[in-house]
C-alpha cells in the first residue's frame, strides 16, 4: 500500500471515518520526518551515542504533526486540535472520578467537549520502557478509548523512540492478555484493535496493533507493517 497522504485506506483502520484515517495517517508523515538528531546526541568527551529526553522527540513531533495536519485541512476548530502533555480530568464530565490524567500527546475537537476525539498518544523512550511503565502506558490509552469514559478516542497510539518493535512485542508476550485491566468488558477486542503499537529508532518505522500482538503470542504478528521513505511517497508494507 503506498501513501502519498491523502484519501488513505489502512488496513487497521476499520470503521473509522474519512478524517480519523488521514489525521492517523499524517502520524506516520510526523514522525518519519523527525531526524535522527531529536532521538539523540553524541556526547563529546564520551563519544557515545546519548538518549534525548522524550520530550525533545516530543515536541519535534508536535511540530511536525500539526505541519502535515495543516497541510490535510485537518487543523481547525471544525476538524482538530493538537495538544501536549494536557490535563485531563477523568470526572470531567461527570463519568468516571479517577483523578486528572496527562497523556503526552492529544488530537481533539477541543478540550470542553467529549465530540470528535481522535488520536490519544503515549510516547517512551526506550530507556524508559520497562515492564510497568508499558502497562500503565497501554491502560491508559485503553481508558480513553472506553465509551464508559466518555471521552471515545477514535484511536490509542503507543510509540517507541529509538528502539524496534520487538521490544514493544516482548513487554506484549510478558503481559499478554491481562496487559488490559478491562480485559473483561464486552468491547476488549475492540479497544485492542484500535490501540496502536508503533517504533521509531529514526529510519524505520514498525507498527501494528495490540489485537495482533496478543493474538500472536508465541510469534510475531501476521499483520505487521513496516513504513520507509522511498523518493516522495511513504510505502507501508507487511513485514
Amino acid at each position: 500500500m503506498e501513501y502519498k497522504g491523502r484519501n488513505v485506506e489502512c488496513a487497521l483502520l476499520e470503521d473509522q471515518t474519512t478524517d480519523i484515517q488521514k489525521a492517523f495517517c499524517t502520524l506516520f508523515d510526523a514522525i518519519l520526518n523527525v531526524k535522527q538528531s531529536y532521538l539523540g546526541f553524541v556526547e563529546p568527551e564520551k563519544k557515545v551515542l546519548s538518549s534525548h529526553l522524550e520530550r525533545v522527540f516530543a515536541y519535534e513531533l508536535y511540530h511536525q504533526w500539526s505541519m502535515f495536519l495543516k497541510r490535510e485541512k485537518l487543523f481547525s476548530k471544525e476538524k482538530f486540535i493538537l495538544n501536549a502533555e494536557i490535563s485531563k480530568n477523568t470526572d470531567y464530565f461527570g463519568s468516571m472520578n479517577d483523578g486528572i490524567k496527562f497523556p503526552d500527546m492529544v488530537l481533539h475537537h477541543s478540550h470542553s467537549d467529549n465530540q470528535n476525539q481522535g488520536v490519544v498518544c503515549e510516547i517512551k523512550r526506550k530507556e524508559g520502557l520497562n515492564n510497568k511503565s508499558f502497562q500503565d502506558d497501554i491502560i491508559k490509552l485503553g481508558y480513553f478509548l472506553q465509551d464508559e469514559t466518555h471521552y471515545r478516542f477514535a484511536l490509542g497510539v503507543f510509540i517507541l523512540v529509538g528502539e524496534n518493535i520487538d521490544k514493544i512485542y516482548n513487554k506484549v508476550a510478558y503481559f499478554k492478555k491481562s496487559i488490559i485491566g478491562f480485559r473483561n468488558t464486552k468491547k476488549t477486542s475492540d479497544i485492542q484493535k484500535r490501540i496502536v503499537c508503533i517504533a521509531y529508532n529514526g529510519q524505520v518505522l514498525e507498527f501494528t496493533n495490540l489485537y495482533h500482538m496478543i493474538k500472536n503470542t508465541k510469534k510475531k504478528p501476521d499483520n505487521l507493517y513496516c513504513v520507509r521513505k522511498e523518493r516522495r511517497s511513504i510505502v507501508i508494507q507487511l513485514k
